[in-house]
């Protein structure tokens, strides 16, 4: 039996906004920097012993600076991947000893610095004084699947019949904002602040649905909605074409990204 990643995603610039700032990555594919989002919801499907990489950005920035950030993340994460596979299948040929001692979680640390000094790099380049990006992400691997999470865009696990946000919004408490601040961002310079991404790691089961999105969702509908849509049917796709019909019933204020996966096994 192989073990695959059902896949949907849409990424849609909502009813007030004039630009879009989401971005992101999965299957190889990205937005351009200046984009209107995806016409519809798209779908695919990817074996797990590919270990597949996803991941979901949420640009903030004056002018055209918040989709900037958003796609050099997206970017970065994309050539990272790119060389994260080339050094895998180098190391099955050679040592698949030496494949299995890899470490997920060093990965994606090291992937969020790189997309951060990305970010900032381009900021001194522009002299930008404020842009950048949230950032959640995946990392597949047959019975696990490897996270991290920078800002306040969200990672949910459905196991079950029970739905979980498995990542903690990164914000700064205050009462002077309706809308809390975020405490984490790329962006950050690391001179002025010391970027902790959080890292964390879920056993994968058939049937488990892992949704990455921005707060453009979350704003939008509640998790008890997200539950309902993600429960009411077996398809990927429906599913995501119900949340996102939720979405414009709601106003859909922000620019507003979601990717959904779930894990099956298929005969050979």
């Amino acid at each position: 039996m192989n073990t695959v990643l059902q896949y949907a995603y849409f990424s849609m610039i909502g009813s007030i906004r004039n630009n879009h700032e989401d971005n992101l990555y999965i299957a190889q594919h990205m937005l351009p920097m200046n984009n209107n989002g995806s016409e519809s919801v798209i779908s695919g499907k990817i074996s797990l012993c590919n270990q597949p990489l996803i991941g979901v950005f949420d640009g903030m920035g004056g002018e055209s600076y918040g989709e900037a950030a958003a796609f050099i993340a997206a970017d970065t994460m994309r050539q990272k991947d790119q060389e994260r596979q080339a050094a895998v299948l180098r190391n099955m040929e050679s040592s698949p000893e030496g494949s299995a001692s890899w470490k997920p979680e060093i990965f994606l640390e090291d992937l969020c610095r790189d997309m951060n000094s990305e970010v900032c790099r381009f900021e001194k380049e522009k002299r930008i004084r404020s842009m950048g990006a949230t950032a959640v992400c995946v990392l597949f691997r047959e019975q696990e699947a490897c996270f991290a999470n920078i800002g306040d865009s969200r990672i949910y696990f459905l196991h079950g019949s029970r739905l979980q946000q498995i990542t903690t919004d990164q914000v700064s408490s205050s009462i002077f904002y309706s809308k809390p601040p975020l405490s984490q961002y790329l962006g950050i310079e690391e001179e002025e602040m010391i970027l902790l991404p959080q890292i964390g790691k879920i056993r994968l089961s058939p049937g488990d649905r892992i949704l990455l999105c921005t707060d453009g969702v979350t704003d939008m509908v509640t998790d008890q909605e997200i539950e309902k849509y993600l429960l009411q049917e077996e398809s990927v796709t429906i599913c995501l074409m119900n949340l996102q019909q939720a979405i414009l019933q709601a106003g859909a204020k922000d620019n507003a990204t979601a990717i959904l996966c779930k894990v099956y096994t298929e005969g050979i």
